[in-house]
């Protein structure tokens, strides 16, 4: 009988952390100064990141004479 042998079974925690979390979009306006982007992420914060790696300043199309 082998008695040294490891136990294979995976506890509840560990099927929790392995499933893959479900991708929700994220949307963000850039209050005027940068582009709207919506971005998929699993969470508030990796969305943010996200963000701020791939937002695009907004060009002025118009200037004004002063």
């Amino acid at each position: 009988m082998q008695t040294k042998q490891k136990d294979k079974m995976i506890s509840a925690d560990e099927v929790k952390n392995k499933a893959e979390q479900p991708l929700e979009e994220f949307h963000f306006g850039g209050g005027g100064e940068y582009q709207p982007l919506t971005v998929r992420a699993t969470n508030l914060e990796e969305a943010q990141a996200i963000w701020t790696r791939e937002r695009t300043k907004v060009e002025p199309s118009q200037t004004i004479n002063q």
